[in-house]
């Protein structure tokens, strides 16, 4: 093999040279677009940005390019240096060359990922960073560093800044709030928050309170709370209007994980959406009015809420909640968490398309919420006592409740109370520790005037639908199969009022399973004591192990059924 020759042992490290200068071009011209004074707090964020924002395929196209262009130069200056002419001229073009060319390829590569917002390097006012474990703030109007903190208390540091119309930035890092953060009657300020960004309560203290504020963006971050005390991670407060809370993560504060309260503006906005909320004291989301209001917009959607010990989200005198397509769960052999989704003592409410499982008590209630639609929920697997069940809705009338799935709850899938005027409809109720659904009078002497179609109750261990002194009601075209009692049930409490005056027509109400050994379901229909005045009508009946329909009471009207008894 031939030697390697004098001139060629010196090519690498003279390519490693001019790598250097390449890669120094490209670190200078950048810091001169970002117009930066120099000192060590903004190279320390300089170099942050880019380590932390750098994508890693702009990092070996950067390699890759330096090193081409570095052999390049090298090779090159290798040829004209062997011809001895113009020696020092051709070796500072050369050098200059290979500066200006990582310039240029840096500015391409390094000047967004080191912004915070790569998409729109100008659109933060101050970028908020870690220079060692102190915050520091860097102002992208003045090109300085104008605060740092020197006990790394972030909140203190924030709290320092002008606010309104003003965008904050905060880069990744653990932040220490000794403070909390306070928004207080400022307008059009937002936070955003990078990946990896924690804010961690170092005592029992509200992280981030927004005060008789309007138009406050919150988007992204870890807000870690203390895990004790009665205070939550995140506070919406005193009339704060077009508050949008995105993104976030907040768990183990005393309280709440967001807490919504006290803003009874007229027409207030507010939204929480996507948030993960877990492991709080109370909900993982509250909105708690002391008045009763009916015109606030509160859209909650898209959120996760976990482990929290009272429960995953909940409304007290709020009219106008959308709560949309959020999942509340409890992990399996934990303690917390007793209401899925609450909405209480407020009006025209809506909650749909959310998944709720495993809560001790109620997977959603609603309790003296007028006007209210529940719809295209899951509810399942919630323990439940008493009136506690896959759906509740108590002392709250004119509600609807469709096309939801309860199943596999410890009593009802739904459980209505003290209410009138209720539609139940289209909904699969399946698998219940007693009822699929069940209206009770509770504390009156009835209730009345229930719409229940469509549905299907089945595999329940007792009725499938039961009304408890329900009068006036509507029970029709329902499927109700399979149970471990009568398919429909008219019933009252000893001394209470009878089930009279209902309608129960063109019900499918039998047992289906092919051996007799198998079926459990007693009655199509079954009424007893005060049972007065119903009509029977249009049903078909089959399989039933006792009868097909048994009415003790007067004046009922039994017509145009089809009854098939067991089969052998």
């Amino acid at each position: 093999m031939k030697p390697i020759s004098r001139d060629s042992r010196k090519l690498i490290p003279a390519a490693v040279a001019l790598w250097g200068l390449f890669l120094a071009g490209g670190l200078v011209s950048c810091w001169a677009l970002w117009d930066r004074s120099l000192n060590p707090v903004s190279f320390g964020y300089y170099a942050h940005g880019i380590l932390t924002n750098l994508p890693p395929l702009s990092l070996l196209l950067f390699a890759a390019a330096s090193l081409a262009s570095a052999l390049a130069v090298s090779l090159t200056s290798r040829m004209f240096l062997a011809r001895g002419r113009n020696t020092i001229a051709i070796l500072a073009c050369l050098l200059l060359l290979s500066m200006v060319f990582g310039g240029n390829v840096g500015l391409w590569v390094f000047a967004a990922p080191a912004s915070p917002d790569p998409g729109n390097p100008a659109s933060c006012t101050y970028d908020i960073f870690l220079n060692g474990n102190s915050p520091a703030v860097w102002s992208a109007r003045t090109h300085d560093t104008v605060l740092s903190s020197s006990d790394g208390d972030l909140g203190a540091l924030v709290n320092a800044l002008p606010m309104s119309g003003q965008v904050l930035c905060f880069s990744a890092g653990g932040y220490t709030l000794d403070s909390g953060i306070r928004i207080t009657r400022q307008s059009n300020v937002s936070l955003l928050f990078a990946q990896g960004a924690t804010m961690s309560a170092s005592r029992s203290l509200g992280l981030l309170q927004i005060i008789g504020s309007s138009g406050v963006t919150l988007v992204g971050g870890r807000w870690v709370g203390a895990g004790y005390g009665n205070l939550s991670d995140i506070e919406i407060d005193r009339g704060s209007s077009n508050v949008v809370v995105k993104g976030v993560e907040a768990s183990r504060a005393g309280d709440d994980g967001i807490l919504i309260r006290n803003d009874t503006t007229p027409d207030l906005q507010v939204s929480i959406l996507d948030n993960y909320l877990h492991d709080n004291g109370r909900f993982g989301v509250q909105d708690f009015e002391n008045t009763p209001t009916q015109s606030l917009d509160i859209l909650m959607s898209g959120n996760q809420a976990e482990d929290n010990g009272a429960g995953g989200i909940y409304t007290n005198g709020v009219g106008g909640a959308d709560i949309v397509g959020n999942t509340v769960w409890t992990t399996a052999g934990t303690p917390s968490g007793r209401i899925g989704i609450g909405v209480i003592n407020g009006a025209n409410d809506t909650v749909t398309g959310n998944r709720v499982h495993n809560m001790k008590e109620y997977g959603i209630q609603v309790f003296y919420n007028n006007d209210t639609l529940v719809a295209n929920n899951y509810s399942g697997f919630n323990a439940g006592a008493s009136d506690q069940s896959g759906i509740t809705n108590d002392h709250s009338s004119y509600d609807t409740i469709v096309n939801n799935t309860v199943v596999s709850n410890g009593l009802a899938g739904i459980h209505v109370e003290r209410s009138w005027y209720v539609t139940v409809k289209g909904n699969n109720a399946t698998g219940n520790g007693r009822f699929g659904i069940e209206f009770y009078h509770g504390t009156l002497a009835t209730t009345a005037h229930a719409t229940i179609t469509q549905n299907i109750c089945s595999h329940n261990a007792q009725a499938g639908i039961i009304l408890n002194s329900g009068v006036d009601s509507l029970i029709s075209s329902n499927s109700c199969l399979d149970n471990s009692g009568p398919g429909v049930y008219l019933y009252n409490d000893e001394g209470l009022a009878g089930s009279s005056g209902n309608v129960i027509a063109n019900n499918s109400l039998g047992d289906d399973r092919a051996s007799p050994s198998a079926r459990t379901q007693t009655y199509g229909v079954e009424a007893v004591r005060g049972a007065d005045s119903n009509i029977v009508e249009g049903n078909t009946m089959f399989n039933n192990t006792i009868s097909s329909i048994s009415l003790v009471g007067s004046s009922n009207v039994v017509s145009g059924n089809v009854e098939t008894p067991p089969s052998p």
